[in-house]
């Protein structure tokens, strides 16, 4: 494998106060059991603001060994972003038939791509773990725990976000076998604090709908749970309507309360068909194999689905792979040698090792392979409807990388913003910067999720003190 070094010197990092935007499903509270405490009114309080505006949803997925894009390995053609940037529609993104975006022409009115973002810092020994590091958490990567030990010097974006909004950490996905050489090492809470991902998706189903393991007894005795909170808090709910002494104010926050409780009951009725956990049952035990690869992804996707749909996460994030990444994809009908070798171009995890040839063309029909999963995620995201609007319209789905491609670079690392965000994000143009720092997308993305500063202001300090503090005003609406 091929090694980069770092040489930076670390600096101390300043802690930021985050304002949570406060929803009405975050009465929801734990895995089995529901905490349903009741708002606390004018009527008792005089001091209480009024909640804010619901937020949006989030979703990230962390690929690994980069893309085929140019430039790359040396004189290889341009395969991956669309040809111009500027404005993208179905047509003219589907026409695009040689770069592996094309795959994704359904969704190019709700599509950002942004070529040209960059890590600021080098990694400690290993290129693919350094760069997992930085690519959420625009942090340096550790000092003492160098090559593929290497973790992030502070919290990534899909946890940051996930605090603010819910104080809770995101649902956190993996897809594929863990080796043990670099399994997690994307999501953090913080400084060298990572944060594992299930792999098996049955047993994050499990863990989801409250169980432990996978009695569907234990799962009704849950349910029952619940729902016996929920009457007896209807019940005081009611109770305190009737008092004469309550404000406009304090009848807001009660209806907004009674409409929680109706959301948790509705997300109580919601699970997946028999056949669907049929089907998550049947991959138990196979989830690590290679040929079923795509059906774990597809299987990881309907779960993050779930539970953004059932109030269990607002914000989730899914590792596909693991850090390099060596699945034997199957291309035109034909098993083709390890994904990390096709990457780097030669039968080797390293710098040495004889030419895999077509390795080129391999990459860029993974990639459409790839995209095409990531499309199939947003067509779940655009179908799950919600009172006010789409999963995919009121949120975001990002696809990226840990590296730009097989030679470890980290610039021009391809990032795929995918939804609206409730209007937030402008969509249906490929953005092309030249060497933005990565901070600044995140900080964007944060913003586009709904979390502030303490003072009401903008997100701009995500990541290292020493990065340049922004946004990303091409990307905003």
């Amino acid at each position: 494998m091929k090694k980069e070094s770092s040489n930076m010197n670390a600096k101390v990092n300043t802690a930021t106060t985050h304002t949570r935007i406060v929803s009405r499903r975050q009465f929801l509270r734990g895995t089995g059991g529901v905490t349903l405490g009741l708002p606390l009114l004018d009527a008792f309080s005089r001091n209480l603001k009024a909640q804010a505006a619901e937020p949006g949803y989030a979703v990230f997925v962390g690929e690994m060994n980069g893309v085929q894009q140019s430039p790359g390995f040396g004189p290889e053609p341009e395969r991956f972003w669309p040809t111009q940037t500027g404005a993208m529609t179905t047509g003219s993104l589907g026409a695009d038939t040689g770069r592996a975006m094309s795959v994704l022409s359904p969704y190019a009115d709700k599509l950002a791509p942004i070529r040209g973002v960059v890590f600021s810092f080098d990694g400690n020994g290993c290129g693919h773990s350094g760069g997992g590091n930085q690519v959420l958490t625009a942090h340096k990567v550790s000092p003492d725990l160098t090559k593929n030990k290497s973790l992030a010097m502070g919290e990534s974006v899909d946890h940051f976000i996930s605090k603010a909004l819910t104080m809770r950490e995101p649902l956190a996905l993996y897809a594929g076998p863990k080796y043990g050489y670099i399994n997690d090492h994307i999501s953090h809470r913080g400084t060298k604090d990572v944060i594992v991902g299930e792999n098996n998706p049955w047993i994050a189903y499990s863990k989801i709908v409250g169980m432990t393991g996978g009695d569907v007894a234990a799962q009704k005795l849950v349910a029952t749970r619940r729902k016996s909170i929920n009457d007896l808090v209807r019940t005081e709910v009611k109770e305190l309507l009737g008092r004469k002494d309550l404000s406009a104010d304090d009848r807001t926050r009660l209806d907004l309360h009674f409409s929680a409780i109706r959301e948790i009951e509705l997300s109580l009725a919601t699970e997946f068909t028999p056949d669907k956990v049929a089907e998550l049952k049947a991959m138990n035990g196979l989830h690590r194999t290679d040929p079923n690869r795509l059906k774990v992804v597809a299987l990881q996707q309907d779960l993050i689905v779930f539970a953004l749909a059932s109030g269990h996460s607002r914000v989730a994030f899914l590792q596909v792979g693991d850090g390099t990444d060596g699945v034997a994809y199957t291309v035109d009908g034909a098993t083709v040698p390890s994904f990390h070798h096709i990457s780097h171009r030669i039968n080797s995890d390293g710098a040495e090792g004889t030419p895999i040839v077509g390795a080129d063309l391999m990459h860029h029909k993974i990639d459409r392979i790839r995209l095409t999963s990531f499309g199939n995620l947003l067509g779940k995201m655009a179908a799950t409807k919600t009172p006010t609007g789409s999963l995919l319209d009121l949120g975001y789905a990002v696809w990226t990388n840990q590296i730009a491609d097989g030679y470890h670079q980290y610039k021009n690392v391809p990032f795929i913003v995918a939804g609206k965000a409730g209007g937030y994000l402008r969509t249906g143009q490929f953005i092309s910067v030249t060497k933005v720092v990565n901070n600044k997308l995140l900080n964007t993305l944060a913003n586009a999720a709904g979390v502030r500063k303490s003072n009401g202001e903008l997100v701009d300090d995500l990541g290292d003190p020493s990065n340049p503090k922004g946004t990303m005003p091409e990307l905003m609406a």
